[in-house]
């Protein structure tokens, strides 16, 4: 229900993806990120899911440019030394 009221906030997609992403349910998680990723900049956490999803998707390309994305983010990222294993 919160993202069907919030479905233009990048941020509520990502965590609906990430949230699929833990169900086992990566198809679904990969088109809510796609979506979340056309919506504009997502917070570093955010970014973070997305590239675990594409990755995990084989999208090696896309899941660089959000890892770096997320790397390079300003405030708090707790997924900091995961995102750095993954890119590396």
């Amino acid at each position: 229900n919160e993202v069907r009221k919030n479905n233009r906030q990048p941020e509520a997609l990502a965590v609906y993806a990430w949230a699929l992403y833990k169900a086992g349910r990566l198809d679904d998680a990969e088109r809510a990120v796609g979506a979340a990723t056309q919506l504009g900049t997502m917070t570093r956490d955010a970014a973070f899911f997305a590239g675990r999803i594409l990755a995990d998707k084989g999208r090696t390309e896309l899941a660089a440019q959000a890892l770096r994305a997320a790397e390079q983010g300003r405030g708090a990222f707790v997924y900091k030394a995961e995102a750095a294993a993954l890119l590396a």
